[in-house]
């Protein structure tokens, strides 16, 4: 990371990354060839690489530890002088000695939540995606820092609220416009009740479906790099199903408040807004589902009509009698 900087600068970076993980109490892991200033680090990781017949294989495990213990590790005075150390012994050789050590043991065995060092080692060397089980707390915890994070990208971004804010208020003084006030009796006031129900309904559906449709395949790469640091999968969708939720129901305030307030929608209120909000969270599942099976956001798009017009055309309301009689009798 700090490769290519003089001496110097070098020196600045390492002691700002230093301050920062003093003052905020996190972890920061840099990358760097440079090793003049690793001493300002807590921890250092020395890798290796093996050799698989002529060609080279996965780097491996020769040292974790603080700097000064890495000297005494491999028996230098420079800690750039294990450049010349790690060629001339051979990768599995370097990793097996360091898993057997007492080091191995003080630094990573005793930190793997009560796992024995036989254990620990079957992790280190055996595990290629180095992932491990996620507990019930730590996944708590990271759809806690997921959802915030959802909120805090979803804030920022003003355009998006302005029209999914437009959206459901044109929706809702569409229906208004369509519908009306249906509030004389009879059989086509009837009908044209449950069809206002059934597009706040299908409506709910589609503002949750679109919503979620590009969730997780425009975050495919950010996911994999994730998950390659035991990123829970459970922690991930209950962030995306929360963050989703919370928006459509929102929208789903603003459109159900103004259909109501300037129609008529019959039947108890509470009711069909809880009726609109387990819509809107059928639509966020599908609509993460969708995502999930398209490689593209552009998929993702061509996808979602595919999970919503079968909604409409199987709901009974545009055809009510779907019997297979009724169709099988119907003449040209």
């Amino acid at each position: 990371m700090t490769s290519g900087l003089d001496e110097g600068t070098d020196w600045e970076m390492m002691d700002l990354f230093r301050r920062l993980a003093r003052r905020h109490g996190m972890t920061i892991i840099c990358v760097t060839h440079t090793v003049a200033n690793v001493d300002l680090c807590d921890k250092i990781v020395v890798m290796t690489a093996s050799e698989e017949g002529n060609k080279r294989g996965p780097g491996m495990l020769a040292y974790y530890g603080p700097p000064a213990g890495a000297r005494r590790w491999f028996g230098i005075e420079k800690l750039g002088e294990v450049y010349r150390k790690l060629p001339a012994a051979e990768g599995k050789s370097c990793r097996d000695r360091y898993l057997a050590s007492e080091e191995f043991e003080r630094y990573i065995g005793r930190h793997l939540s009560g796992a024995s060092i036989d254990e620990a080692a079957e992790i280190e060397a055996g595990d290629p995606s180095g992932r491990q089980r996620v507990g019930i707390l730590e996944t708590i915890r990271q759809c806690r820092i997921l959802t915030s994070r959802y909120f805090r990208l979803l804030c920022a971004d003003r355009g998006t609220l302005k029209l999914a804010a437009a959206q459901s208020a044109l929706i809702g003084l569409f229906l208004v416009m369509v519908f009306g006030r249906t509030v004389e009796p009879g059989p086509q006031q009837h009908l044209l009740q449950l069809s206002l129900l059934f597009f706040l309904g299908i409506s709910c559906f589609w503002c949750g479906c679109n919503n979620a449709s590009k969730e997780i395949v425009k975050e495919q790469a950010m996911y994999r790099i994730e998950r390659d640091v035991n990123l829970s999968l459970t922690a991930y969708l209950a962030s995306k199903i929360a963050g989703l939720t919370a928006f459509g129901v929102l929208q789903v305030s603003l459109l159900f408040g103004l259909v109501r307030l300037l129609g008529t929608v019959p039947g108890d209120s509470l009711h069909q807004f809880l009726c609109m909000c387990v819509s809107v969270i059928a639509g966020t599942s599908t609509g993460l589902f969708v995502s999930s099976l398209a490689s593209t956001e552009d998929q993702a798009s061509t996808l979602v009509p595919i999970a919503l017009i079968p909604q409409i055309l199987l709901s009974g309301v545009v055809v009510p009698d779907l019997s297979p009689s009724r169709t099988l009798s119907r003449k040209p």
